[in-house]
């Protein structure tokens, strides 16, 4: 769906200053809820009652009784020792602040989440952890399913499942995505899978699942899932299998981006339960955008001239890899034909390809042999390929949402990234200051004359927080 300029900015507005009306809520305060949450977001959570949870400088450990303290070390959590050999193999110190406040939560085995944390900050690994210690491998059936939106985000988290429990016996994933065979019956203990792939097997016979046996899922980019209009009948299947009458399992909500209607929406729907407790973690505005990635944007002459400043940012730029972010699947293969003819290496994703060039394509750049990858929308959730040090906004993107994940495509992890916007007019120019409004993050204007210097020099100086070198020309 197209929106117009004048409709973001004033969807922008909607959720700057959030509706003061208020719809009644029968005992809402009676709800099991624990919140952390900014003044943004009381919209979306209003009825419950706000109780902090204890940071990381309380005293005590965290425990199934009082999940609601934040882990200081991994050994604090009490997980597998198998788990902490994987952890240690991926040179994990600490827990980021989203796995030490979500991690306990999620070990209780009791408790449902909705959380927020920014893009690169260790989401994946906090829920992957979880699922691997809550499982019991001794049983060879379904007990904890992972939703994602896309084919590339669900085969990445595979692989994360696939490292922090490669020292757990008789761990079984089941990889659920178009045109990938299910061998009946199920006996992986985790399904991860697309949104339709997921609902045939929970709601066909023939798969054998029994939903009871089910302790987990986690819907991960959950407010895509909810809100996308392409998965709707899906979710509802999904959502209907989970809530069946004397099924209780626990539901795990994450993304770094929490539109207020989806957080209301989820609040209501998925933590209405209230012989359940749940817990809700936010974030302010500020805290959104990664501040290790900075942010610039280009007046280009016209829509038709953007190929050419792409040209000139590839020619001054000692770009690590990087992703361009167009509007759609036609203005992806154009400039995918205009690059590759002059000698470019680079892969292209886009949502009308067939499955196995997709995984082709992003499995060429993930390995480093292709340089730059276009990508429409599909690749802006979740990705995390290391040495992407530059994302370029070809196309701006609708909403301020996914501008955001489309920028957390680097500056992961704590490393620098540099994100640039090429805009061609009065509107697209209004569109980026209102993003920088938003988000309350600088958006610098640069002219052509200056990519040869100073983006270069910033550019360059992400090179070193991903330990890579310099092109020598």
């Amino acid at each position: 769906m197209t929106h117009s300029v004048n409709d973001i900015t004033n969807k922008l507005s909607e959720l700057q200053c959030p509706s003061e009306e208020k719809k009644e809520d029968n005992n809402e305060d009676d709800l099991k809820v624990k919140v952390h949450a900014d003044k943004l977001y009381e919209e979306g959570i209003k009825g419950v009652k706000v109780e902090e949870l204890e940071d990381e400088k309380s005293s005590k450990p965290p425990s199934a009784q009082n999940p609601f303290i934040s882990a200081t070390t991994f050994d604090q959590l009490n997980l597998k020792p198998e788990l902490l050999r994987g952890i240690a193999q991926k040179k994990f110190e600490k827990p980021s602040k989203i796995q030490a406040q979500a991690l306990p939560i999620i070990l209780s085995k009791n408790v449902n989440l909705i959380a927020q944390a920014q893009s690169g900050s260790g989401k994946t690994a906090a829920f992957t952890l979880g699922i691997l210690n809550n499982i019991d491998l001794n049983q060879n059936y379904p007990q904890a399913i992972i939703v994602s939106p896309t084919r590339e985000l669900t085969r990445q988290t595979e692989e994360v499942l696939k490292d922090l429990g490669q020292y757990l016996s008789n761990l079984k994933i089941l990889l659920a995505i178009p045109g990938q065979e299910t061998t009946i019956p199920i006996s992986a203990q985790v399904i991860i899978g697309t949104p339709g792939r997921i609902k045939d097997i929970l709601t066909q016979k023939k798969y054998k699942v029994n939903v009871s046996n089910i302790k987990m899922i986690v819907l991960d980019e959950a407010d895509d899932l909810l809100s996308s209009t392409g998965n709707d009948s899906h979710m509802s299947a999904i959502l209907r299998a989970i809530q069946a009458p004397g099924v209780k399992i626990q539901k795990l909500l994450f993304s770094a981006t929490w539109p207020l209607k989806v957080l209301a929406w989820s609040k209501d729907k998925l933590l209405k339960n209230r012989s359940e407790r749940s817990a809700i973690l936010t974030l302010t505005v500020e805290q959104l955008s990664v501040s290790t990635i900075s942010q610039f944007y280009i007046r280009c002459p016209s829509q038709a001239s953007k190929s050419d400043i792409l040209d000139k940012l590839f020619i001054f730029l000692e770009v690590g890899q990087a992703i361009i972010f167009v509007r759609s699947r036609v203005v992806a293969q154009q400039l995918y034909e205009q690059m590759k003819s002059k000698g470019d290496t680079l892969s292209i994703i886009c949502g009308d390809m067939d499955p196995k060039v997709r995984d082709k394509h992003i499995d060429s750049f993930r390995q480093g042999a292709t340089r730059n990858l276009i990508s429409t929308d599909l690749l802006s959730r979740g990705i995390d390929i290391l040495e992407v040090n530059v994302v370029i906004n070809f196309d701006l993107p609708n909403d301020p949402e996914t501008y955001l994940h489309r920028i957390g495509r680097t500056g992961r992890y704590g490393k620098q990234g540099v994100a640039i916007n090429l805009v061609h007019d009065d509107l697209s120019e209004k569109l980026i200051l209102d993003f920088s409004q938003f988000y309350k993050k600088e958006i610098t204007k640069i002219t052509e004359d200056e990519i040869a210097s100073s983006l270069k020099e910033k550019v360059e100086s992400t090179l070193i927080s991903y330990g890579l070198e310099k092109r020598k020309d």
